[in-house]
């Protein structure tokens, strides 16, 4: 017998707007920071710091709450425009809020959001 050895067919990534998100799925998207507020900045007792922000993203279309933890904070700056891979977009108290967990990634992108359109939040709505 001969065992086949064949790779999974990797699927390309299917990028959405902030308006056409549904909570509880997982996403990929390209936003742009609008606001970071530290909201926790611990010391552990090895010393290291453990850091976690309150942030707004958004694009042309609307923009959303986040968190970003720790080394997530080094590419989430404001102003800057980031590529959420894999981001998962939870429902805490009724309303949306996207989190890039472990199987997650966010990149800096090339892209360039010139607008964002902060009257149109998808995490206020219940």
């Amino acid at each position: 017998m001969e065992s086949s050895s064949t790779k999974p067919q990797l699927k390309k990534p299917v990028f959405v707007r902030m308006g056409e998100v549904d909570p509880g799925t997982r996403v990929n998207i390209v936003v742009k920071v609008v606001s970071v507020k530290i909201t926790q900045e611990r010391k552990r007792y090895d010393g290291s710091t453990i850091r976690q922000a309150d942030c707004l993203v958004g694009d042309s279309t609307g923009v959303a709450n986040m968190v970003a933890r720790n080394e997530q904070l080094e590419v989430i700056q404001e102003g800057a425009t980031v590529i959420l891979r894999n981001c998962h977009s939870n429902v805490m108290k009724e309303h949306i809020r996207f989190e890039v967990d472990k199987w997650g990634k966010i990149d800096v992108s090339s892209d360039k959001i010139d607008k964002v359109k902060t009257d149109n939040n998808v995490s206020d709505v219940e």
